[in-house]
């Protein structure tokens, strides 16, 4: 017998997750993007990194249309992009944070990684797709990665050695952390986990 759908959420909760936004251009040239924390690589040889995208999204047919698509992933001071790329009915990109990056797709110049990839396949997952990205090209900060766990937002805590050598070299994200926080439990990100944070993607 299968596991209840509040059972396997409340687990999946529990797995600390990265969050990432994914982003691609359509043949018209418009922007698409959405949050997202079933993200994976899947090979080294050829290389490739798997996201899941709920069929239901108002994002679906513009990245299975797509050939190739960035995946950003978010550092710790990129709590309010992840919500507002998770939002639906605003325009994701009205910020102007995102910029021309690797293979001219839309990127956050500052996210802990990008990762630009071509689609290399696109695989049934229940009610996701899994888009199979082959790796073309990718950008590595030092930052804190942000991550996703008990339906917040926090920031894991770098050891003593690490935040001294990443001070010594001037790195970003290189000062000393206090406890890992997330945003107050209340309104859409309580409803989130890390297995649907992506589904609630409009």
């Amino acid at each position: 017998m299968a596991v209840d759908p509040a059972s396997f959420t409340r687990a999946m909760s529990r797995i600390p997750c990265p969050v990432t936004v994914a982003t691609t251009l359509d043949a018209a040239g418009r922007n698409w993007g959405f949050t997202a924390s079933s993200f994976s690589s899947l090979s080294l040889d050829p290389p490739l990194v798997l996201i899941c995208l709920g069929k239901a999204a108002s994002t679906h047919a513009a990245f299975t249309a797509t050939g190739r698509f960035m995946i950003n992933i978010l550092a710790e001071e990129h709590a309010g992009v992840a919500r507002r790329f998770a939002a639906a009915g605003i325009d994701r990109f009205g910020a102007g944070d995102m910029e021309p990056c690797e293979l001219g797709l839309p990127g956050l110049p500052d996210a802990l990684v990008r990762v630009a990839c071509s689609m290399h396949g696109i695989l049934d997952g229940g009610d996701h797709s899994i888009l199979v990205g082959r790796v073309e090209a990718t950008h590595v900060s030092h930052r804190t990665p942000l991550v996703y766990c008990d339906r917040s937002f926090a920031a894991p805590r770098r050891p003593r050695a690490a935040r001294e050598s990443l001070a010594a070299r001037g790195a970003p994200g290189a000062r000393a952390h206090a406890d890992p926080g997330g945003p107050p439990r209340s309104g859409k990100e309580s409803e989130l986990s890390c297995v649907s944070l992506s589904t609630r993607t409009a």
